[in-house]
């Protein structure tokens, strides 16, 4: 837009000029206004309408207009002009090399308009004037092309300018732009432009100044420009010198603030060579500065561009504060982050190797080769350490304690409609990313030897990761399948001699369920959704575990079983003096996941007193779990501190126990009823092995008599014996 309004203003100046060859002679140059009309259409095909006065000064030789107006084809106004003055140096015309000595121009009102059919209203100023097809505008940005044969400017461009204005002052330049084909409504006024002593090969200054403003987005764009300008004799070479330029954007965040940026720097433009060359540049603004050289080359072809970009070490919480953000980022991270990287674009991707990144402590060494029109993107990260502590915490808005109903409500808020993967963007995705870590630590959990790898393609996301941790090793892996509306991801886990006692917070409470020993665990899990509720109701799965030679914390087997066994005794004991905490000697488990249901069968916990099987089932949505103990004392293990009747020694004690998964809040209580029935029935048995052990002892007592009477015939023996315990039971 800005380019054609340029365009407007030359070919008012033209008229202006040509307005001072029809005139040169005369006194009253308003007799000739018809005649300039008339040679302006005859010559430009353009049909204007002088409406105010023309003046015409002798010394400087040049003329005044008050008032301006260019016609469409459609005989409408599209352009007006207020006021605009032209001088001529009277001395170059006795040298036959006329100069423009000024131009002034106060107030212009350019109107461009695009139809629902793609007629625009300067199509006069066009070779052609043909309609415009929005869609046949659009190109095909995955493909780099070099034939721009008719955008590409000849090399003698600026040589064709016959004269060089010393003095150019224009203000109150307004142009308006309406699209109906693809509702634009966009507005750039306040345009002023001033230059002074502008002679070849000798340094001249430039301002300007505009505004714009897109009333259907509500953004507005105000940039200031001041500079000092070089044309070369030959007029082949461009050079702004000490180039300082402020943009002020506002309406583009959500809280309207208003955005200050600054581009300073010295660039130097070859119209021969068509190269650029940008030195000493700098782009700072939102707390963050960037500095940058570069050359590019075959701007009007092919850009080929090769610098280096610094960015000076900044803190991410002043940007959020300085944007207005509101992100929940605070100042306990990425306070001192830093960038060095040489670059190069060429052929539309972009490259850098070996680069630098630094934020606090923390230093990566990098490469990234990017193709953003075919979203190709190859991402190689080396870091030596990383405390993630602080950034963690520097996401969460608050420190203070939250309740499990406030949780539940806050991930309802949150998860319903956030997408997790952009999934249009990954299916037509080319993504690599790999990232070796030396060590990274969270807490008081430390990872070293951290090799991750992410590979997007043809619809799909792999993923490999593999670590050394709490001295042992972990290697997980993902597949995601990415089908519309729903992806489907397998995610897999291999885990061998974990000490886990490195893995639990080290603020757990007294009731807090926590595991201590050597850890061997894998499994698969399975889930279909694109959003965290559709992954919690749709997944499936089971995981293996191992774990020896430890400790659980959080409940004691041991005194629940003395509890029982009290209980049998007609006993008293108080199970809170006992301690919350079981040594195992080994513990075996499968879980199983069904739809964000848990479940353990037949999970197997031996202490060096209690053999135990637990069976339970865990409630994700609901955050809810039940979990049920049959605690046996462990035949051969030591000697139990709570005496048990030997003949009551396969007697479980059923234990059970209730909670919720996010809040500590886990009660247990045995099952009474279970267990006295399980007396009775041992009480039973025992009875019968007495009845049993009695009736052997007389018919081995009497076993020569029942001979003599019914004969060596230990069949109908037995056969006796039955009967008389069907008598007692």
């Amino acid at each position: 837009m800005l380019k054609l309004a340029l365009k407007i203003l030359v070919t008012i100046f033209v008229i202006l000029v040509l307005t001072i060859i029809t005139v040169l002679s005369s006194i009253d140059v308003n007799d000739y206004k018809r005649d300039i009309e008339n040679s302006t259409k005859d010559r430009f095909g353009l049909t204007i309408k002088i409406d105010g006065e023309l003046k015409l000064s002798w010394w400087p030789l040049g003329v005044t207009l008050d008032s301006l107006s260019i016609l469409d084809q459609e005989g409408q106004v599209f352009t007006q002009v207020s006021q605009i003055d032209l001088s001529i140096d009277t001395l170059s015309l006795l040298k036959l090399a006329p100069e423009i000595n000024g131009i002034y121009s106060n107030g212009a009102h350019i109107h461009l308009y695009v139809d629902e059919s793609g007629n625009r209203n300067w199509d006069l100023l066009t070779e052609g004037g043909k309609p415009v097809d929005e869609e046949s505008q659009k190109t095909d940005s995955s493909v780099v092309t070099t034939d721009n044969t008719n955008l590409k400017p000849t090399s003698t461009e600026l040589a064709t300018i016959p004269f060089l204005a010393k003095h150019i002052h224009i203000q109150n330049y307004r142009v308006d732009y309406i699209n109906a084909q693809s509702s634009l409504n966009i507005s750039l006024h306040s345009f002023d432009l001033e230059v002074n002593n502008a002679r070849l090969d000798e340094d001249f200054p430039i301002q300007f100044s505009f505004t714009y403003e897109d009333k259907l987005q509500g953004t507005r764009y105000f940039n200031s420009l001041r500079t000092k300008a070089n044309i070369s004799a030959e007029r082949q070479m461009l050079s702004l010198i000490g180039l300082e330029n402020n943009l002020d954007l506002s309406g583009i965040l959500p809280n309207k603030k208003t955005i200050q940026l600054s581009l300073t720097g010295n660039f130097e433009y070859d119209l021969k060579g068509d190269t650029l060359n940008a030195s000493s540049m700098q782009v700072s603004g939102a707390s963050i500065a960037l500095d940058t050289q570069f050359v590019a080359k075959k701007l009007r072809t092919s850009p080929d561009i090769t610098g280096m970009i610094h960015v000076a070490p900044f803190a991410l919480a002043n940007v959020n504060q300085y944007l207005g953000l509101n992100l929940p980022i605070n100042d306990k991270a990425f306070k001192n982050i830093g960038v060095d990287a040489p670059f190069t674009f060429r052929s539309g991707t972009l490259q850098s190797t070996n680069f630098d990144l630094a934020f606090d402590e923390s230093k990566f060494l990098g490469s990234i080769k990017a193709r953003p029109a075919a979203n190709f993107y190859d991402i190689s990260l080396a870091g030596d350490q990383a405390v993630i502590d602080n950034y963690l915490a520097a996401i969460i808005p608050s420190q203070k304690q939250v309740t499990a109903p406030h949780i539940a409500a806050i991930e309802s808020n949150n998860e319903a409609v956030k997408q997790i993967l952009p999934l249009d963007f990954i299916q037509k995705a080319d993504i690599s990313f790999n990232l070796v870590q030396d060590k990274l630590r969270y807490q008081h959990i430390e990872a070293s030897g951290i090799k991750t790898s992410i590979l997007i393609n043809n619809g799909r996301i792999r993923s490999t990761n593999e670590a050394s941790v709490a001295n042992g090793s972990i290697t997980a892996a993902a597949v995601v399948n990415v089908q519309l509306p729903n992806p489907v991801w397998d995610l897999s886990i291999d885990a061998n001699s974990l000490i886990v006692g490195e893995l639990m917070p080290p603020t757990l409470q007294t009731n807090d369920i926590s595991f201590a020993g050597t850890l061997d665990l894998n499994g698969a899990i399975s889930l279909t959704g694109n959003t965290i509720p559709d992954l919690k109701a749709t997944n499936s799965g089971s995981v293996q575990a191992e774990l020896q030679q430890g400790r659980v914390d959080g409940i004691n087997i041991d005194a629940w079983l003395c509890k029982g066994i009290s209980y049998i005794n007609n006993d008293k004991y108080d199970i809170e003096k006992a301690g919350s905490s079981t040594s195992i000697k080994k513990l075996t488990s499968t879980i199983e996941l069904n739809n964000s249901v848990i479940q353990t069968q037949h999970t197997k916990l031996n202490s060096n007193s209690t053999n135990t099987i637990v069976n339970g089932t865990a409630d994700i949505l609901n955050q809810s779990y039940e979990a049920n103990f049959y605690i046996k004392p462990e035949a051969n293990g030591a000697t139990h501190a709570c005496r048990i009747n030997p003949k009551l020694q396969n007697i479980s004690i059923p234990l059970t126990c209730q909670g919720k998964l996010i809040a500590n809040q886990h009660r247990c209580d045995i099952n009474y009823s279970a267990l006295k029935q399980q007396v009775q029935n041992a009480a039973i048995d025992e009875a019968k092995r007495k009845t049993e052990k009695e009736l052997d002892r007389v018919i081995n007592k009497h076993r020569e008599r029942l001979d003599g009477i019914i004969g060596k015939d230990n069949e109908a023996v037995d056969k006796i014996k039955d009967s008389l315990l069907k008598l007692f039971n």
